[in-house]
C-alpha cells in the first residue's frame, strides 16, 4: 500500500472541503472554519425544517472516522479479519452515556443504534474472532470492537438537536457523493448499509449492479450481494440491512441470540454469525491474503 489509509481520507477531506475542524470553539465558529461549498445552503434547509427554537443546532464534523491498525492490517493479535464498514445516517457514537431518566429519546436512539452495531460487527467476526460482548459502551470490550470497523455517516453535518432525527433529504444528496471516493479509499471486504436512505444513497454512488447471495446457510431471504465498487471496481460483499431502531424487521435479518448468550446485551445472532461464515467464504473466494496470511489488497 503506496499510501496510508488515514492519511489518503485526509487528503481527500481536505480536497473536497470536508476536512474535520475540530471540536474548538463555539458551533458558529467551527462553522466558519468548515469549508464545504454546500454548507450554507444545508445549513438553512436545516434551519426551515426544524425552527429556530432553542434546540435546533447545526454541528459539522470535528474528527476523521477513527480508522484502526487492526483495520488497516486485517489483524487482531494473531487472527486475520476481513474490514468492514458500516454506512448509516445516525452518528456513530452516543452523545451521553447517562440515560437522564429516559426522557432523552434521541441519546436513547443512538444508544440502541450503536448497541445493534457493535452486535452485529461482533457475530460477523465469530468466526475470526472470539470477542467478549459489548455490554456497555466505555468497556474495553466495547472498544476492542469498533476499532475493528469503521463507520461513516451519510451527512457530514447533523442538524438535528438531539442526534436522534434523519436530515432533510436534499442534505443527503449534497453528501451522498462523497462516499464513492470514500469507500474506495477505506478499500473494504464488507459494506453494512443500515436503513432505506443508507442503501439509497450507497446504491446510487457507490455500488455497481449487485447480485443477491441466495445460497447462505440457515438464511432463507438474503440481504448481502457481491457487488463492485463505481470509483474503483473493487469487489464488495455488501450486507443491505433494515436500520437497527426499526427493530421489528431488523431482528428477523440478524435472527435470534444464539441460545448460549440469551442473556448477554452484546449477544451473538444466529443469522449474522451465518453472514459471517459467507464473509469467511467470500474472502477466501477473492484471494484477501497470500499463503501466509498477510493482506494482499
Amino acid at each position: 500500500m503506496s499510501q496510508n489509509i488515514v492519511e489518503e481520507l485526509e487528503q481527500y477531506y481536505n480536497n473536497e472541503g470536508i476536512e474535520p475542524v475540530g471540536s474548538s470553539g463555539t458551533l458558529e465558529e467551527m462553522f466558519k472554519k468548515f469549508k464545504c461549498p454546500n454548507k450554507s445552503l444545508c445549513k438553512e434547509i436545516c434551519r426551515k425544517q426544524y425552527g429556530d427554537g432553542v434546540g435546533f443546532k447545526f454541528g459539522i464534523p470535528t474528527e476523521i472516522p477513527p480508522i484502526s491498525k487492526h483495520y488497516i492490517n486485517r489483524r487482531y493479535k494473531d487472527k486475520r479479519i476481513p474490514r468492514i464498514v458500516v454506512v448509516s445516517l445516525s452518528p456513530p457514537m452516543p452523545y451521553d452515556e447517562e440515560d437522564n431518566n429516559g426522557e432523552n429519546n434521541g441519546c436513547n436512539y443512538l444508544k440502541q443504534h450503536w448497541r445493534e452495531t457493535l452486535a452485529l460487527v461482533r457475530s460477523l467476526l465469530k468466526p475470526y474472532l472470539d470477542l467478549e460482548p459489548a455490554r456497555y459502551f466505555e468497556k474495553p470490550s466495547a472498544k476492542i470492537i469498533e476499532s475493528l470497523f469503521v463507520h461513516l455517516r451519510t451527512s457530514k453535518c447533523c442538524s438535528s438537536a438531539n442526534g436522534g432525527n434523519e436530515e432533510p433529504d436534499k442534505v443527503y444528496k449534497n453528501c451522498g457523493p462523497y462516499l464513492k471516493k470514500e469507500i474506495s479509499i477505506l478499500r473494504p471486504d464488507v459494506v453494512v448499509t443500515q436503513g432505506k436512505n443508507a442503501e439509497w444513497q450507497a446504491s446510487e454512488n457507490v455500488f455497481c449492479k449487485a447480485e443477491v447471495c441466495e445460497k447462505i446457510e440457515g438464511v432463507s431471504d438474503s440481504c448481502a450481494y457481491i457487488t463492485n465498487l463505481k470509483e474503483c471496481g473493487r469487489k464488495v460483499y455488501w450486507m443491505c440491512m433494515y436500520h437497527p431502531c426499526g427493530f421489528r424487521w431488523y431482528k428477523q435479518q440478524t435472527g435470534e441470540k444464539i441460545k448460549s448468550e440469551v442473556d448477554v446485551v452484546g449477544a451473538h445472532k444466529e443469522k449474522s454469525v451465518r453472514y459471517g461464515k459467507d464473509i469467511e467464504r467470500f474472502m477466501t473466494k477473492t484471494c484477501r491474503w497470500d499463503e501466509k496470511g498477510e493482506s494482499k489488497c
